[in-house]
């Protein structure tokens, strides 16, 4: 509706609050199912452009004849809140290992531990040591009469839980206290095995490889809110978008962490313009 006087119309201002939505691609650009992320309390969208300036030369001072845009780019930024597995797994470019399944439940016999002559002052000086299968896999989710550390010697010691050890249970790692055998271990120059016996029952870990991932191409829609209506006034249709993190993440912090991530937009095929978006409001 124009407007019949000077007077701006406070209707149309926004106090922006909003919700987004991430989607797979299917093979032919269209959307596979969105996903909400999460709050967003950060969104902002950034349009770049490139001119061509044509200057006519008839006359002392050249003056500008033609202004053609000739390239423009379109870029948003978010702050994602929500530290689930998905949010993540963009922000660090990582990848679910689908082979991964927690050691615990299979277990493992007789893998080093410390090796010979490595304990160092770990009896004194407060390390842990990362319960790991033959493979280097962290063990999580410990149930302790599952677990048996002896030396290396040839007649292998076996050590006591509480007496010269403990254990953290929900991280898989151990603690060595100062006891005569494990001042043994360190004076004859000996190392510790771990054995686990199996348990079927252990928690379930997902694992993910950190920048193996490239790209992380999305559908994306953000329904925009004015905050003085509480009502969606603009949906964004971003066809197809490039997800890349983009500044830090203040895991340990009195504030709610965020995961900045920029998010370019790009042409897909299957729409003919690389973002839409949709006026809900009536007037």
């Amino acid at each position: 509706m124009s407007q019949q006087n000077r007077t701006p119309e406070t209707s149309t201002y926004v106090l922006g609050r909003g919700r987004m939505y991430f989607s797979a691609l299917n093979t032919d650009g269209t959307p596979a199912g969105y996903r909400f992320v999460g709050n967003v309390p950060e969104v902002t969208a950034t349009v770049d452009s490139e001119n061509y300036e044509h200057f006519r030369s008839t006359q002392g001072l050249r003056t500008k004849d033609l202004d053609i845009i000739i390239q423009q780019s379109l870029n948003w930024t978010a702050a994602l809140e929500n530290m689930n597995k998905e949010n993540l797994a963009i922000f660090f470019s990582a990848e679910e290992d689908s082979t991964f399944a927690n050691p615990t439940i299979a277990g493992f016999s007789g893998v080093t531990l410390v090796a010979d002559g490595n304990m160092e002052s770990a009896a004194t000086g407060g390390l842990w040591y990362q319960l790991v299968n033959a493979d280097g896999e962290i063990a999580t989710d410990i149930d302790t009469d599952d677990l048996t550390l002896s030396s290396t010697n040839v007649s292998p010691v076996e050590l006591t839980l509480d007496t010269d050890y403990k254990v953290d249970t929900v991280t898989g790692k151990v603690f060595f206290l100062d006891t005569t055998p494990i001042q043994t271990i360190i004076s004859g120059d000996e190392g510790v095995t771990a054995t686990l016996a199996a348990n079927a029952t252990a928690g379930a870990v997902t694992k993910y490889g950190s920048g193996t991932k490239g790209e992380t191409n999305v559908a994306i829609q953000f329904e925009l809110i004015n905050a003085q209506t509480d009502a969606v006034e603009v949906i964004f249709d971003l066809h197809k978008a490039t997800v890349t993190a983009n500044g830090d993440a203040g895991f340990i912090s009195d504030e709610v962490a965020q995961l900045p991530v920029t998010i370019g937009v790009e042409a897909n095929d299957a729409f003919d313009n690389p973002m839409d978006y949709y006026d809900l409001r009536t007037d």
